[in-house]
């Protein structure tokens, strides 16, 4: 009876182990997939053109900010059906302002005080929008220990930060000629696999232990 105690005790323990770890690659996936979809979505709307509409080419980054939302939640829809969320039905809600008003209220602040073009502004909105995803989401699954690492919360702040670099290059005009939005997206896909290989680094040490 006691082995079989041990058995069911051990069964448990590696079952909430897989889920955390499922959990934290799904959040490392999810970076890298958004990445991916923005910066796919930004050189289709350089090479039209679009970014001398203000307009379209805000409204088509959250477009691609949009599909790459429903894909994550399509990728993994049916472990997410499953698995008890720290915030109830309200998960879907902390995403969509996540994205929102990070973007809507950069672009109204520099449309008002245009001290940085606005063409510029989704890199520090998406790095913003990373920011409030850990505030809101991530933090809530890592304090009730179901996550094992912080992939937005590092994208977040690389991005933040990275976004002062941004400033300074395009005030200083220290590199002229550079093509800023490309310099961008470099930086954003460069930060995010950074982002998701740390996270499933420690996925994986904690995964192995014990």
């Amino acid at each position: 009876m006691t082995e079989e105690v041990k058995k069911m005790a051990l069964l448990a323990n590696m079952t909430e182990k897989t889920v955390k770890y499922k959990l934290t690659l799904s959040y490392s996936i999810s970076v890298l997939l958004f990445q991916i979809t923005i910066a796919a979505g930004i050189l289709l709307l350089l090479a039209f053109d679009v970014v001398s509409n203000l307009v379209l080419f805000a409204g088509g980054i959250v477009f691609f900010v949009i599909i790459a939302l429903v894909a994550y939640m399509a990728a993994f829809w049916q472990f997410f059906a499953q698995l008890e969320s720290p915030h109830g039905n309200k998960e879907g809600l902390y995403w969509t302002i996540s994205f929102i008003i990070p973007f809507a209220a950069l672009y109204l602040i520099f449309t008002v005080i245009p001290i940085f073009p606005l063409e510029y502004i989704w890199f520090p909105a998406l790095g913003l929008s990373y920011l409030m995803v850990a505030i809101l989401i991530e933090h809530s699954y890592v304090t009730h220990d179901m996550l094992l690492a912080r992939p937005y919360l590092i994208q977040g702040i690389l991005l933040v930060i990275l976004s002062g670099v941004s400033w300074i290059l395009y005030t200083t005009g220290i590199l002229k000629g550079l093509n800023l939005n490309i310099a961008q997206m470099g930086a954003v896909m460069l930060t995010s696999a950074f982002a998701s290989v740390v996270s499933i680094i420690e996925a994986e040490k904690s995964f192995n232990v014990g």
